[in-house]
């Protein structure tokens, strides 16, 4: 029941990585990978400690996603020109 919110929680900061390292998405898919594999189960959770679990950790990705956008308020205004450039062609905006 609390997977759909963390996962969009934690949507937040595959974007802010992404961003922020010049738009790497082997940086993103490593970090997206480490945060898959390392689950409740793999601690050894089960029953209501589990749930007690997934609670806590959507509560620390909401906590790391609240940090992101209150300590890098400029990481959300525009994204990096080299975030956003597809090979040797950047890509242009409208009306400039």
């Amino acid at each position: 029941m609390i997977g759909l919110p963390t996962t969009f929680a934690i949507t937040f900061l595959y974007v802010w990585l992404f961003n922020r390292s010049g738009g790497s998405v082997l940086l993103t898919l490593l970090f997206h990978n480490s945060q898959g594999t390392v689950t409740v189960g793999a601690f050894g959770f089960a029953a209501a400690d589990a749930g007690r679990a997934e609670l806590i950790y959507f509560l620390a990705v909401v906590l790391a996603v609240l940090a992101t956008v209150v300590l890098d308020r400029r990481a959300w205004r525009k994204a990096p020109r080299s975030a956003t450039a597809v090979g040797r062609f950047a890509l242009r905006m409208r009306g400039t």
